[in-house]
């Protein structure tokens, strides 16, 4: 029975480990990314608005 529960208490601490390894890798990267979108997004509004200037509607 120890064995068990030894092998259930090594399985839930790589899973944990895991997971904490996974969001500290994701949520960087993540940020990152989202930030580059923001970035292209003003980049795509400021073209568009000095190309659309001088004309009016």
């Amino acid at each position: 029975m120890d064995n068990w529960i030894t092998f259930w208490k090594y399985i839930c601490l790589i899973g944990f480990g895991s997971y904490i390894i996974s969001v500290l890798f994701i949520i960087p990267f993540g940020a990152r990314d989202i930030l580059r979108l923001f970035k292209e997004l003003g980049k795509n509004r400021d073209s568009k608005g000095s190309l659309n200037s001088g004309k009016e509607d």
